[in-house]
């Protein structure tokens, strides 16, 4: 028994809880060294179709949330 996602559900899932993690620590904290601020809003964008500019992590998250209840609305 077991739930399968798919890649690129995981993507954004680990992509939101790292833009919660940056924007509730007030970017004092990264989920990775890779996961710099510019990369997760250059991601964020690949999934939006809308440019972030720098500081609009908190935007970013509310916009990937709303993907997410779409794709989890549609499955």
């Amino acid at each position: 028994m077991g739930i399968t996602v798919s890649p690129e559900a995981y993507r954004l899932v680990a992509l939101k809880q790292a833009l919660k993690i940056h924007v509730m620590t007030q970017g004092r904290m990264k989920l990775t060294r890779t996961a710099t601020p510019t990369r997760m809003l250059e991601m964020a964008s690949e999934y939006t179709g809308k440019r972030y500019r720098r500081g609009e992590q908190a935007q970013a998250l509310a916009d990937i949330q709303q993907v997410l209840d779409n794709l989890v609305a549609t499955h």
